[in-house]
């Protein structure tokens, strides 16, 4: 019965620790995928958070430069308009140069005109003085006698050739005049078409100039709604920065903490592949231990037989023959020699008691194969009147070897049959293949 309690509980501290090592492996296993899953979810939402950042900062760098685009194009525009005003005004002050040169040569085209009318209206007076002066000299004609007259004729023909010469002079004068009095009406029509052409491209150009202003004040505000927006552009894409950096900061410390996460999941992949193999090294050693444990069943325990004497002393070492069985389960213990030959190799626990007085010494020795194991003494005391002695090992056997209980020379033992104070026990533990070296129990 001890035999197989002691088997059972050795498998059940095999299974309980094969148990523990699987639940311990589980355990860490399940923890460690956890936290590399969890990572790898928080690296996955970050990548995406980075894109997604990386795609509203291109938008943004996009619209941004879109924006720098339409400013200069804008400020293209508005260098051209600058340049169209600064043309414009320089020709509307030509104009206004031109108006003023037609104005002033049209006030002396007047002054030309009123001296020439002035001229003619002095003229038709002469003319009309000249035409008094010949009805008077002809009625005088008349009037007076005729040499006279003739003499006066004469002198009246000589003045009126001279007055015809001066009235043809006159007359050339006049229609010079006239000429020149036409030609400067022409050049006054012309320099009123002139002047109504100046004031009508003045007045275009004043137009131009108030759409031009117009269109100038639009520029302004656009350009104006331009640098706000490029500004808040600019802001956006200052915070989009920030954002990128604070995530590439957050990318790295998961990078790391990634690679430490990693570095630890090696160690405790390492770790796990440690336990695995301890594992399968126990189970190997459980399988083993399995495959050795055989149903052999060998235990025993001897007494001496005599009751109420000494065995002993004797002048050689002499082996105990245990006569008295209590137990001898596989008949391996021999009470007619006292030795006990291992019927299967394995392990094997041997124990032995002894009582014995103190007038002689009382030394016991548990041999194996003639080789001393342990022992047990009883030294000889005048005060001390007994003493017990006990002693035990475990054993590696092989199956044939041989152990006994030896006393020594001039030693001896009290026997006691009804109390059994001597006894020699034995049990096997569990079998083993032969030839075990007794290093590896």
């Amino acid at each position: 019965m001890q035999v197989e309690e002691h088997r059972n509980q050795m498998q059940r501290v095999v299974h309980q620790y094969t148990d523990l090592e699987a639940k311990l492996t589980a355990a860490d296993l399940k923890g460690q995928r956890k936290k590399v899953e969890k990572l790898q979810k928080d690296s996955e939402e970050l990548k995406t958070r980075t894109t997604e950042v990386q795609n509203k900062l291109g938008e943004t760098d996009a619209e941004v430069k879109s924006l720098q685009a339409a400013d200069q194009e804008l400020e293209t525009r508005l260098n051209a308009t600058d340049v169209q005003t600064e043309t414009h005004r320089n020709l509307l002050s030509q104009i206004q140069v031109d108006v003023l040169e037609i104005e002033f040569k049209l006030e002396a085209s007047e002054g030309v005109h009123m001296k020439l009318n002035n001229r003619l209206e002095d003229t038709e007076k002469q003319v009309e003085a000249l035409k008094t002066v010949d009805q008077e000299l002809e009625a005088r004609l008349n009037a007076s006698d005729i040499e006279g007259q003739n003499t006066r004729v004469e002198q009246l023909q000589k003045e009126s050739r001279e007055l015809n010469i001066r009235l043809t002079e006159l007359g050339g004068k006049f229609r010079d005049v006239e000429s020149d009095v036409r030609a400067l009406q022409t050049a006054d029509q012309e320099l009123g078409s002139r002047v109504e052409a100046g004031e009508g491209l003045v007045k275009k150009m004043n137009e131009r100039v108030e759409v031009t202003e117009t269109k100038m004040e639009k520029l302004e505000k656009i350009n104006q709604d331009l640098d706000a927006r490029l500004k808040a552009a600019e802001s956006l894409s200052q915070e989009m920065k920030t954002e990128l950096e604070q995530t590439e900061a957050d990318m790295e410390a998961l990078r790391a903490a990634d690679k430490e996460l990693e570095a630890k999941l090696e160690t405790s992949q390492t770790l796990q592949k440690e336990l695995e193999d301890k594992v399968e090294q126990t189970a190997a050693a459980v399988e083993e231990v399995k495959a050795t444990m055989t149903d052999d069943k060998v235990a025993f325990t001897v007494a001496l037989e005599e009751n109420q004497e000494f065995i002993g002393p004797f002048e050689t070492e002499t082996t105990l023959i245990y006569k008295k069985v209590i137990t001898n389960i596989g008949d391996s213990y021999d009470p007619t020699t006292g030795v006990f030959t291992a019927p299967v190799s394995g392990v094997y626990h041997f124990t032995f008691y002894s009582h014995a007085n103190g007038e002689n010494p009382g030394f016991l020795i548990l041999h194996k194969n003639n080789e001393v194991i342990v022992g047990t003494a009883e030294h000889p005391t005048v005060s001390d009147i007994t003493d017990n002695g006990s002693n035990g090992a475990v054993l590696l056997l092989q199956r044939g070897d041989q152990v006994d209980v030896r006393m020594e020379a001039k030693s001896w033992v009290w026997a006691d049959s009804e109390r059994n104070l001597c006894t020699f026990t034995g049990i096997l533990l569990y079998s083993t293949p032969g030839d075990v070296p007794e290093t590896t129990v």
